[in-house]
């Protein structure tokens, strides 16, 4: 975790993170992800890249940091660009979503955004 301070990205681990209303306000902005530009700076894609992993490993381990991490990603996505890495952040917001907010409907949406992230010819070559 401390690698993502190195590249300009810190994680707040905080027990004052709130993590139910950092999803909530992500969600509208979320919606409009795909018509985002691709990711350019390299820092930043190192960053996402480093996200995944700790999404990945936390996702065993049933805790907290997994919304954190996918809010993370979902927020450098919205403000550097889409890249390789943002529909992992995306569907593991989507599943935050379901698990933590119980908003079945919304966290479906999430997920189909998703997909059509994976699927982004924009990330052709990447």
């Amino acid at each position: 975790i401390s690698v993502l301070k190195y590249l300009g990205e810190p994680l707040s681990l905080s027990d004052k993170f709130d993590i139910k209303k950092e999803m909530t306000e992500l969600y509208e902005c979320a919606l409009q992800i795909q018509k985002m530009p691709t990711m350019k700076d390299p820092l930043k894609i190192k960053a996402m890249g480093f996200l995944r992993l700790i999404l990945l490993l936390s996702s065993q381990q049933k805790s907290k940091m997994f919304a954190i991490v996918s809010c993370h990603m979902v927020r450098m996505t919205l403000l550097y660009g889409i890249n390789l890495y943002s529909a992992s952040g995306m569907a593991g917001l989507a599943y935050a979503y379901t698990t933590v907010l119980r908003k079945y409907t919304e966290g479906y949406e999430l997920g189909m955004i998703a997909l059509s992230l994976n699927k982004s010819p924009k990330l052709a070559g990447e």
